[in-house]
């Protein structure tokens, strides 16, 4: 977003909101960027530096992560799986 921008289309009072917003895309990015990054085997940090920093990202992005084992999920999931939900044609 350029100054341009700011100055001319956003009041004062929706800056906050703005400055939230982007927070969330670039932690967005930074769990993507970490995703690939696992996906070819690229870690870098240990394991608890690890935890620690995929919480906070997780966190800065909003999403809610569920604290206990829902069983009824992981039997929907074990059904569908066992019907074929998870072979390719």
């Amino acid at each position: 977003m350029s100054q341009i921008a700011i100055e001319t289309e956003y009041y004062m009072v929706d800056l906050p909101k703005v400055i939230a917003e982007k927070r969330k895309q670039e932690a967005a990015r930074l769990l993507q960027d970490v995703h690939l990054r696992l996906a070819t085997n690229n870690r870098a940090l240990d394991e608890a530096e690890y935890k620690t920093f995929i919480r906070e990202a997780t966190r800065a992005t909003g999403i809610k992560e569920e604290a206990k084992f829902n069983r009824d999920k992981f039997e929907q999931l074990r059904a569908m799986t066992q019907s074929g939900g998870n072979r390719t044609k």
